[in-house]
């Protein structure tokens, strides 16, 4: 009697599943970094876009302020309607409604720039906080220019307005 073997011709070997996982790993290997580059950039692009609106409203402020009596002189009046924490009725009358910045919590213009002939803007660089985050991150924002957003993460201990134009 003659015995038949059995194959057994379901399910993969050890080789192949070894195959599909270093493909696997090589493809995750590749497109992680890509993935975690696209959503820096789109990070980045939010606190632009922030700093964006926030740069023309600190240029309405400062405009205004040179219009009333042909100096800037109302700096925290400024800074107070730009970040809208401690706008008072004064601020709101002078300046219009507070301003609301979708995504950010909180933004703080630390310095502004102003050019040679001292009446119009030219840099303005803020502390922006975007709604679920526990950090500041720093945007310098450049009148007809690119924005720079720096990298480092900052918390409510270390930002340090500055006070005054310059």
């Amino acid at each position: 009697m003659k015995r038949k073997m059995i194959k057994n011709n379901h399910g993969f070997t050890l080789i192949e599943i070894i195959v599909v996982i270093v493909i696997l790993a090589v493809l995750m290997a590749v497109a992680v970094p890509s993935v975690l580059s696209y959503m820096s950039e789109g990070q980045n692009a939010k606190y632009e876009t922030i700093a964006r609106a926030a740069l023309i409203n600190t240029q309405t402020a400062v405009a205004k302020d040179y219009a009333d009596d042909g100096k800037l002189d109302d700096y925290n009046s400024v800074l107070q309607w730009i970040h809208g924490n401690g706008a008072n009725k004064a601020t709101i009358q002078k300046y219009g409604p507070v301003k609301n910045y979708t995504g950010a919590s909180m933004i703080f213009v630390t310095s502004i720039k102003l050019n040679t002939s001292k009446d119009d803007l030219t840099e303005a660089t803020f502390y922006i906080k975007l709604e679920g985050r526990s950090t500041y991150r720093v945007v310098t924002a450049k009148v007809n220019n690119k924005m720079t957003v720096d990298k480092t993460d900052y918390s409510e201990s270390e930002i340090h307005p500055n006070n005054n134009y310059s």
